[in-house]
């Protein structure tokens, strides 16, 4: 699982010094020096970390208001760099940045604003995330009788299905899933989120019970390839 974050900025100093901590923590970095160019990369792709630098690109404010007013990045960390003026910091504080960061920047501060940024990086990719499987589960929605189906990727959240005979199915219902490898059972409710002719469908965990959260996180975990990032990060900082 790759991190990509977004730099923008003119300074050559703020762009190398987050450039190096970032790199050094395997985090992928783009630039951008102005506001058009940078909306238009967030509306192509997202990003998991955006460092505008308010003071020194035209507007840059409106880079990160944009994200909180968007979908596909609205919930991208998000890295403020002002100059320390009242005027700068209260525009910056309205737009919803998540780290305000004074300038000239240091290696030490965005090092602590990186390492800051992992829990939330973590938790945010294993609730999107979509992993992979060969497993089954057992349905029960509506009126219909329970039905096996077979999951083809599982996350946080929810999962992907198919059901057998191109059969559609909707509303709430019930799950039992097998998870694999471990063979781990997790029970809770569930809803039919959407549904394709041949049988593929979106399914949403509304809750897990018992232990079943814990065991799906604990799964997802150890096979997030986030374990190497920190590794890295941890490395970078010895």
């Amino acid at each position: 699982m790759s991190l990509d974050a977004l730099i923008v900025s003119r300074d050559p100093d703020v762009i190398n010094v987050f450039r190096n901590v970032m790199e050094s923590a395997a985090i992928t970095v783009d630039e951008s020096k102005a506001v058009g160019d940078s909306l238009m990369r967030l509306s192509k792709r997202r990003y998991d970390a955006v460092v505008v630098d308010c003071d020194g690109v035209p507007d840059g404010a409106d880079v990160i208001e944009a994200l909180r007013n968007g979908k596909s990045n609205k919930s991208s960390i998000t890295f403020a760099l002002v100059d320390g003026s009242p005027d700068s910091r209260k525009k910056v504080s309205q737009c919803g940045a998540t780290f305000i960061l004074h300038k000239p920047i240091s290696t030490d501060a965005v090092m602590k604003g990186i390492k800051a940024i992992h829990p939330l990086i973590v938790r945010e990719k294993r609730r999107y995330m979509r992993h992979p499987v060969d497993t089954y589960a057992h349905l029960q929605v509506g009126r219909d009788s329970e039905l096996q189906v077979a999951v083809t990727d599982i996350s946080e959240g929810g999962m992907s299905v198919t059901a057998p005979n191109d059969r559609k199915l909707s509303g709430e219902g019930t799950l039992r899933l097998i998870m694999p490898e471990d063979k781990a059972m997790l029970h809770g409710k569930i809803e039919i989120m959407w549904q394709r002719p041949d049988g593929k469908h979106g399914v949403r965990f509304i809750t897990l019970t018992g232990k079943s959260k814990d065991e799906l996180i604990a799964w997802l975990n150890a096979r997030t390839e986030l374990a190497g990032w920190s590794r890295a990060f941890n490395t970078a900082r010895r």
